[in-house]
Order: C-alpha cells, then sequence, then structure tokens
C-alpha cells in the first residue's frame, strides 16, 4: 500500500461498493454512474437495482461495485456523487443519499462492513423473479440476480415477522399496564386524602397488584411490586417526591 496524501490511498487491488438512493422511482440512473465512472475512473463491475415502495417514502436503490484499483479514495465520496447529481439537468429537484464502503475500510459509516452479499438488499421487496427489471442489473448472471432476490425476500419477511411481534407484544404489554393501573385508581382513590404513612400505601398497592395478578391469571416478580407500586402512587400523586426519596433511602 502507498499513501499519497489524507484522501488518497492506492492499492494494487481495491473495490468499492456504492448504495445510491434516489427518491423516484422513474428516474434514469445510468447518467450518474456513467459520471462516476468518468470522474473517479472507477470501472463497473457490478450493478442491482430495485424499488422500495413499501417505505415510508417510495425511493430505488442502486447497489455497484467498482474495481477502484490505482484510483483515488475519497473519505466524502458521498458528497461528491451529490455534487456530480446536481450538474445534470434530470435530477433537478430530486433527492439522492449515498452510503459507500470501500474495501480498505474507508467507509460513510463506521457500522458497514465491506461485505458484498449485501448487493441483494434492492430486490428485498420481490415477491417474484418477474418483477426485477434484467435490463436494470450488471454484471451477475440471471441465475445468480434470482437467487439473490429469493434470499433478499425471505429475510426481510422474517425481520417483517419479527417486527410484527415485537410490536404486538409491546401493545399487550401497554394494555395490560393500562389494565392495572385502572385497576389501582378504583381501589386507591382514598389515598389522596388520608393520613397513611408512605410505606403502608405501597405496601397496600403492593398487595393491590398481587391481587389484580392472581385474578387475571399473570405471573409477577417479586423485585417488582415494590417498583410498580412506587411508580403508580407517584405518578398519580399519591406520593411525594420526599416520600420517593424516602423509601429509597435517599
Amino acid at each position: 500500500m502507498n499513501l499519497k496524501s489524507k484522501n488518497q490511498i492506492v492499492e494494487t487491488e481495491l473495490r468499492l461498493i456504492t448504495n445510491i438512493t434516489i427518491f423516484n422511482e422513474d428516474i434514469k440512473f445510468a447518467p450518474i454512474l456513467h459520471d462516476i465512472s468518468n470522474e473517479l475512473k472507477y470501472k463497473l463491475l457490478y450493478t442491482t437495482q430495485g424499488i422500495h415502495r413499501q417505505a415510508s417514502r417510495t425511493h430505488q436503490h442502486i447497489m455497484c461495485i467498482w474495481d477502484c484499483s490505482g484510483c483515488r479514495t475519497y473519505k466524502a465520496l458521498s458528497k461528491k456523487i451529490t455534487e456530480m447529481k446536481n450538474k445534470l439537468v434530470m435530477y433537478e429537484g430530486i433527492d439522492i443519499k449515498t452510503t459507500f464502503t470501500y474495501s480498505n475500510g474507508i467507509k460513510s459509516n463506521p457500522n458497514n462492513l465491506y461485505t458484498e452479499s449485501c448487493m441483494m438488499y434492492p430486490y428485498k421487496e420481490y415477491e417474484t423473479d418477474m418483477e426485477i427489471d434484467l435490463e436494470k442489473q450488471f454484471g451477475y448472471t440471471t441465475e445468480h440476480i434470482y437467487n439473490m432476490r429469493k434470499i433478499a425476500n425471505e429475510e426481510w419477511k422474517r425481520k417483517l415477522a419479527k417486527d410484527a411481534k415485537k410490536a404486538h407484544d409491546q401493545q399487550i404489554k401497554s394494555c395490560k399496564k393500562i389494565a392495572l393501573w385502572d385497576y389501582l385508581e378504583q381501589h386507591t382513590q382514598h389515598m389522596l386524602t388520608t393520613s397513611m404513612y408512605a410505606t403502608d400505601k405501597v405496601r397496600e398497592t403492593a398487595r393491590l397488584i398481587l391481587r389484580y395478578k392472581s385474578k387475571e391469571d399473570e405471573e409477577f416478580r417479586i423485585h417488582d411490586l415494590k417498583n410498580q407500586a412506587v411508580n403508580y402512587l407517584f405518578k398519580y400523586k399519591k406520593l411525594t417526591e420526599d416520600e420517593v426519596l424516602d423509601i429509597a433511602n435517599i
């Protein structure tokens, strides 16, 4: 490896993965790739392209692998590609976002790893091979493209199922908490005007929680009883700040 300047590293073998997100599903991406190749002298090896319509904002991904051997590398490559885009009239008013990872470790995101398996990402929403526009792919065989699509789609659906389960579990947990606190509200109104000691309020509330859990056939953890009771009482103004601090021995 020969270090030529702060932003320039030359290697005998060097590759780059770029992921250009264009927030428009109709715009052609060939011009921007042409400019990258011409201006940076990078050789395009592979391209995968796909549209993501199930996102909050429809967009297309154009992922490329470039041969950068003997060429400059750029720590601010994303900015440079945006500057190229701004020179193209056809891209006027269209937002793009670029992430990149060089095989020598220079990258836009410190968490990114150089792995060419990521090239399947644009295909994640495609349920069938026929949805892929083969004319917009480059370098890979059709068989390899279809295999990438299958893997990407299966991984994406697994993630959707996992996210859906997590959201469902959180909703159930939230509903259970609301139901418990409604129950406590019905049985602790006297604590707003009573002269009970704070510790007695906590003990009585913990007892109510036990009864509720038993009635609903819900499991509980012993060390959570006090925390739940104090949290509830403080939220609903049945314990003062000083009383909570006393209970916590602070």
